[in-house]
């Protein structure tokens, strides 16, 4: 677990003497087998502060093992924010960089675009600094590199005033969603739909920026659906789906919100909510005239399966 710059300079070069493989991992989210290396693996945690904040300019210095949770904090007392956010917070910002972690938004770019610069430590021990500027062809490949170019140890990121967001949650029919779809992303700075297998319902997120002030829902109505209907029940819902598959289209009848909810809150309280659930997904990229027809395949699938 390197506290410094300079302990991770003498891992790798251990591990070079050696003629050892080194993987830096952060908060552990990712489920794949390249956070889990067979031979020398780093632990970026402690690597975790805040080095600088130019507000003027928009740019703030920061350790590449800070979670980004504890950021958002950080930034928020400075009156700033990150410009977008994925929906789990609880990453360390080099694996959500490295890995491409995006969130929504037809104008908004994912974390990666967000970067400025980086400090990176390559196989020989060399400390290099990219930016567009410098290290080019480095900067733009290790932006979204998967830990395959070296270890960052430092990032400046790019970095706004603090906002606001008004959210509108609530459920709608996912022939609607999909008919309006181009319509729904074009008018909201931030949307995005999960549909409910064997329903025809389909839970939306519509967030847009506001100056009008923060009031979010209580805490009993933040635990209520975000802890026990979001994280506990859903759990059980899919240990008891696992064990038992053909009761999955029952339940899922279970799980289409029971109706519309607006709040407005700070940008990342909006953006991130508690996953206590664990899941492996897939995410596949595709062009905004075929979601239509990809999710309507992707619906018969599983109707005619029986998933």
């Amino acid at each position: 677990m390197p506290k410094s710059e300079q302990d991770v300079v003498d891992a790798i070069l251990r591990a070079t003497q050696l003629g050892l493989r080194v993987k830096a991992i952060g908060s552990g989210h990712s489920f794949t087998a390249i956070s889990k290396p067979d031979e020398m693996m780093l632990d970026m945690s402690r690597l975790n502060a805040v080095i600088e904040v130019d507000a003027a300019h928009g740019v703030v210095r920061v350790q590449s093992g800070i979670v980004l949770s504890d950021l958002n904090e950080y930034l928020e007392k400075h009156g700033l924010s990150m410009p977008n956010l994925g929906d789990v917070a609880y990453q360390s910002l080099a694996g959500s960089m490295s890995t491409s972690t995006h969130g929504t938004g037809l104008s908004r770019t994912g974390l990666a675009a967000q970067i400025m610069g980086f400090r990176m430590v390559l196989a020989s021990g060399e400390v290099i600094v990219c930016s567009a500027d410098e290290n080019q062809e480095i900067f733009h490949c290790g932006r979204v590199s998967l830990g395959a170019l070296g270890v960052i140890t430092e990032y400046s990121i790019r970095v706004v005033p603090l906002f606001n967001l008004q959210a509108v949650e609530q459920p709608m029919r996912v022939s609607d969603v999909l008919a309006q779809f181009e319509q729904l992303i074009s008018d909201n700075d931030f949307f995005e739909f999960y549909w409910i297998p064997h329903t025809k319902w389909a839970l939306t997120k519509a967030n847009n920026v506001t100056s009008a002030p923060a009031d979010p829902p209580t805490r009993l109505s933040t635990w209520v659906h975000k802890m026990v209907l979001e994280n506990f029940a859903f759990g059980v819902l899919c240990r008891i789906g696992k064990a038992f598959p053909a009761m999955i289209p029952r339940f899922a009848t279970m799980l289409p919100s029971a109706g519309r909810v607006e709040f407005v809150n700070v940008s990342h309280r909006v953006f991130s909510s508690k996953r206590l659930v664990r899941f492996c997904e897939m995410e596949y990229s595709i062009s905004i005239d075929a979601v239509g027809k990809a999710l309507n395949e992707i619906m018969h699938m599983i109707d005619h399966r029986n998933l």
